[in-house]
């Protein structure tokens, strides 16, 4: 994600289940404070726009994807601040 001029780093991609079935869960680190949903918004689409070219295919033949920004590494221990955004592939 070094073409993003914030730098975000992905941290974790795994299937994330819901009614519908199971879809990509991208989490990833942002130096933006995630009380700015705009610029966290905005960050997100620029990681969305790309996301099928840096991990190939994760972007085809499903009907959503998941991301989840974080404003610090997790350690599983504590909990730390989340945003949130839901795709819908087209």
């Amino acid at each position: 994600m070094n073409a993003i001029k914030t730098n975000p780093q992905i941290i974790n991609i795994f299937p994330q289940g819901m009614q519908d079935g199971y879809f990509p869960m991208v989490e990833y680190l942002t130096n933006i404070d995630l009380k700015d949903t705009v610029s966290t918004k905005e960050e997100n689409n620029l990681i969305h726009k790309s996301i099928g070219q840096v991990f190939k295919g994760l972007d085809k033949g499903k009907k959503f994807i998941f991301y989840k920004a974080y404003s610090q590494m997790p350690n599983g221990k504590t909990p730390v601040p989340t945003y949130g955004f839901v795709k819908e592939l087209k």
